[in-house]
């Protein structure tokens, strides 16, 4: 397991609300445009000038997941993390964040893949926040998520936890993510090679590094499989 380290800029206020999330499927030959209007879960159905979106593309690949979608229509969002699960069925996970200036962006997500890989997108918004810091971490022959444990510095942070699996067991949900609230999740049936997805939050750290519980996924492993997974530190902003 490999972890990686992206420490960003840190802002005070707050407290951290969480607007909504939504969530985005299909195969790696389709160009998604994605929107922050319609969400649900939270308190607001769209984002607003100056909230925090966080952004995740997962997307099965074969073999290696070397191949890296792209924005465009692009408002100004900021990769944070660019991860790999790289076996025979592999997974791509790429996270970005966009400080937003102006109601309800809008970005189109362009995979750069051919064929019937599957991708799942997820979105999630708050409110009087601000990107902080990043670990990552990334596993062959395994599906089973293990998020990455990290250490916020800031009072009154939130952390967002990320996973996906790539397999060939078909559009299969986690039935167990621990430790975290407001969770979604999205998978879709890339016609072998499939993908898992979902993220959630959590809202009551204290003090210290969380490290997030493994995530029960609802099939039977194989060592052919892949995951990726990313734990971000939102702070009041």
């Amino acid at each position: 397991m490999i972890y990686f380290s992206d420490f960003g800029t840190g802002g005070g206020g707050g407290p951290v609300e969480f607007v909504g999330s939504k969530a985005y499927s299909g195969t790696a030959t389709t160009s998604f445009s994605i929107t922050t209007t319609g969400l649900s879960g939270g308190s607001d159905t769209q984002a607003r000038a100056g909230d925090l979106v966080v952004l995740v593309s997962s997307m099965a690949k074969n073999v290696n997941a070397a191949t890296l979608a792209s924005l465009s229509s692009d408002p100004g969002f900021v990769s944070r993390a660019n991860i790999a699960g790289e076996d025979t069925y592999g997974i791509r996970q790429q996270v970005w964040t966009y400080a937003t200036p102006s109601d309800a962006p809008t970005v189109t997500l362009t995979t750069n893949e051919t064929g019937s890989r599957g991708v799942a997108i997820l979105v999630f918004v708050f409110r009087k926040a601000a990107f902080g810091s990043v670990q990552t971490a990334q596993s062959q022959s395994t599906a089973h998520v293990d998020p990455p444990s990290i250490t916020p510095t800031v009072a009154g942070s939130w952390i967002f936890v990320s996973g996906c699996s790539g397999s060939s067991s078909g559009a299969i949900n986690y039935s167990t993510i621990p430790d975290l609230t407001d969770t979604r999740q999205q998978a879709y049936n890339g016609s072998g090679y499939d993908v898992s997805s979902a993220a959630g939050l959590k809202k009551d750290w204290t003090s210290g590094a969380f490290d997030p519980s493994a995530w029960t996924w609802g099939a039977t492993n194989n060592t052919n499989w892949s995951m990726a997974s990313v734990s971000m530190v939102i702070v009041p902003g």
